[in-house]
């Protein structure tokens, strides 16, 4: 009886044209974000993330940054709506706006935006500090070498007498720059000192340093 009352109800919906229209100026930027990180070997973090709108629009942010630090460089900005075209694109920095009515236009706007002189010197500031963060001193990898030689993992911590036992072997220019290497490794978010001052715990960072 369910079925029969169901079946006289009027089907109002019709049959979309769902063949795809090409890709969506959100779906071209992402994929640059992705070329990003691929062409600096991970060095740079390129996102697209949500923005608000002041209008009704859609909006998203291309967003740099390296893993070496909480640094964050705001590109650019598109706002466009459910048809997708025509885009909006804000540079950050420069105050630019420009509105694209077409995805050639579109894509050859970025592509000038990324081959610009000051986009490339955003990357390679991005990329040397991850260089930076890359480099530790000798007695810095002393250091983490003893997390390593304890099977110390992310979260877990090392009390300071066995640290100060194992950094009395050091070579002695690294036993001497021991105390300010420990410095540099919790101001870099390696390690934590803990509560009682009775340890140093590994971070996750630290983690993925020690054991790559």
């Amino acid at each position: 009886m369910a079925e029969e009352k169901k079946s006289d109800i009027p089907d109002l919906i019709p049959d979309f044209d769902l063949e795809p229209q090409g890709p969506s100026p959100l779906d071209i930027l992402r994929h640059q974000a992705d070329l990003i990180e691929r062409k600096t070997g991970g060095s740079v973090t390129a996102v697209v993330e949500a923005a608000r709108s002041s209008t009704e629009k859609i909006a998203f942010e291309l967003i740099l940054s390296s893993p070496a630090t909480a640094y964050r460089y705001k590109v650019l900005r598109i706002e466009f709506g459910i048809e997708n075209w025509p885009v909006d694109v804000f540079l950050h920095g420069s105050g630019s706006l420009q509105s694209l009515d077409a995805e050639t236009q579109y894509t050859s706007f970025l592509s000038n935006t990324f081959r610009s002189p000051e986009f490339k010197r955003v990357v390679a500031g991005l990329r040397s500090l991850a260089d930076e963060e890359a480099t530790f001193s000798a007695a810095e990898e002393e250091i983490l070498g003893v997390f390593r030689a304890f099977n110390i993992g992310a979260g877990e911590y090392l009390p300071s007498n066995t640290l100060v036992l194992a950094i009395e072997k050091f070579p002695a220019p690294a036993r001497e720059d021991a105390e300010a290497s420990l410095r540099r490794l919790v101001q870099r978010g390696a390690l934590t000192a803990t509560r009682d001052g009775l340890g140093y715990t590994l971070t996750e960072k630290g983690s993925r340093l020690v054991y790559g």
